[in-house]
């Protein structure tokens, strides 16, 4: 069980996405433990060999998603009153998932596939901020104030297709307020 104010506002980050029935949907699971094995903190876990992915292993982590604090203003601590503080700050969320060859022109995303991302991302995206503080069971909620599509859709290089696999993400931010 995560501990201190950074880990719980990443497993805070987490346990919200995978209560959004969107995102359930996106990695195919059907409950929120399920969906939880699909939301990595900070990073995609490490290979089998410790070394490098295969192409097997890359596809088998999507979809999914990163949650983390963000490099640059990922969190901030103000005093309310005596021994009352509140935070703030921006939670990243990185949806990534794996693309077929169909799915592919010249070994980048077809138009199609980047507006069938877009209608993923899109409903995950509206469903985490009508979650925003709701408080979630054992864990302190997040209250979203802010959010923006920092970046993409971007994709794999094409010339690592062979490496990696052929694959789609976005990056998220969320600005949240804690008390």
């Amino acid at each position: 069980m995560p501990t201190g104010s950074i880990s719980l506002i990443e497993e805070a980050g987490r346990q919200v996405l995978a209560a959004c029935a969107t995102f359930r949907s996106f990695v195919v699971s059907l409950d929120v433990p399920t969906a939880l094995n699909h939301i990595y903190r900070d990073d995609l876990p490490p290979p089998t060999d410790g070394k490098s992915y295969t192409v097997a292993e890359h596809q088998a982590l999507r979809p999914c998603a990163i949650v983390s604090l963000d490099r640059n203003a990922g969190l901030a601590f103000r005093r309310e009153a005596d021994l009352v503080w509140s935070a703030t700050g921006r939670l990243t969320i990185q949806l990534l998932r794996s693309l077929d060859t169909e799915d592919l022109l010249d070994g980048n995303p077809t138009a199609e596939a980047e507006r069938d991302f877009d209608d993923l991302v899109g409903p995950i995206l509206d469903e985490l901020l009508a979650k925003s503080g709701g408080g979630l069971a054992e864990v302190a909620y997040l209250d979203f104030v802010g959010a923006v599509v920092q970046f993409g859709p971007y994709s794999g290089d094409p010339k690592r297709i062979g490496e990696m696999g052929a694959w789609q993400g976005v990056t998220l931010v969320l600005e949240f307020e804690r008390g």
